[in-house]
């Protein structure tokens, strides 16, 4: 773990410049960050490049990741300024040269240690943005998010927000790619931080039945929700990746302005714990 870099539990590395090129291993073949348990490792990444690296095959995670960077879950990733982590790969099968594109691995954990869901225990890890960024700064990321239950049952998701300190940091800058296909980067509905979300380019609904058919319309622009997203004004809004188990969870009052449609994807499941307030003259 860590071709280029290893950073260990309770310490932290600081990158101001230069190039981390050529390096490889299994996790993590740039830099790997520990921190399976607290307090974890820290990366801060304020300039120069992380490229040209790569992740070999891991027969336990069937795949090679964070080519470039491997974020540990409980592990500090800061970037800063014009950082680069790009080019990255890591191998997709076990005997197999074919590479994918690797850069960035975060990897969030959750575990819930008891039946009702009150307590947990939490390592998750996310980029944190400590000072504006650059206009040519540029980073891939994969983001996997694992919640265990308490009878160790667990669910993965690919979807979910990777950042911290975005909206406030990052002078309106969307400086990240995502490395799978079927995914996307883009702005919580608040704007405030970056989230992975389903690459869908438009939405089927029924807008009406004639007799036993469903009448099927598109809509091609529109907002997917997330836990911040507590205003519905004036468009379309898509939840999509819900379970029943593991509803999209928005906690505050979700206020509705003006017109506002709202589609379901898939049979997903949206919980608003603050119930869902029209105002005057909203439908």
């Amino acid at each position: 773990m860590g071709g280029g870099v290893y950073v260990e539990r309770n310490s932290a590395f600081n990158m101001y410049g230069g190039r981390i090129t050529g390096c490889s291993a299994t996790l993590g073949g740039g830099v790997f960050v520990e921190a399976w348990s607290e307090p974890g490792g820290s990366f801060n990444l304020y300039g120069g490049a992380i490229t040209g690296n790569s992740a070999g095959y891991d027969p336990d995670q069937k795949a090679g990741l964070g080519g470039g960077v491997y974020v540990r879950s409980g592990a500090r990733f800061c970037i800063s300024g014009e950082p680069e982590v790009t080019g990255n790969t890591g191998r997709s099968a076990e005997n197999s040269d074919d590479a994918v594109d690797s850069n960035v691995y975060v990897y969030a954990y959750e575990r819930w240690r008891d039946p009702e869901g009150y307590a947990k225990d939490e390592g998750r890890s996310q980029i944190t943005v400590s000072s504006v960024l650059s206009e040519n700064a540029k980073i891939g990321v994969t983001y996997v998010f694992r919640k265990s239950f308490y009878n160790n049952e667990s669910a993965f998701s690919l979807f979910g927000v990777f950042t911290s300190g975005w909206g406030e940091k990052s002078g309106g800058r969307q400086i990240f790619v995502n490395d799978l296909p079927g995914c996307v980067a883009a702005l919580t509905g608040d704007h405030s931080e970056v989230q992975m979300i389903p690459e869908v380019e438009s939405v089927d609904y029924i807008s009406a039945y004639e007799g036993d058919t469903a009448v099927l319309d598109t809509v091609e622009s529109y907002l997917v929700i997330d836990g911040k997203t507590d205003i519905w004004q004036n468009g379309w809004y898509v939840a999509q990746g819900g379970t029943e188990r593991d509803p999209v969870l928005i906690n505050s009052p979700v206020r509705v302005k003006g017109e506002v449609n709202l589609i379901l994807l898939d049979g997903t499941h949206l919980l608003a714990h603050g119930g869902i307030r029209l105002e005057e003259n909203a439908t």
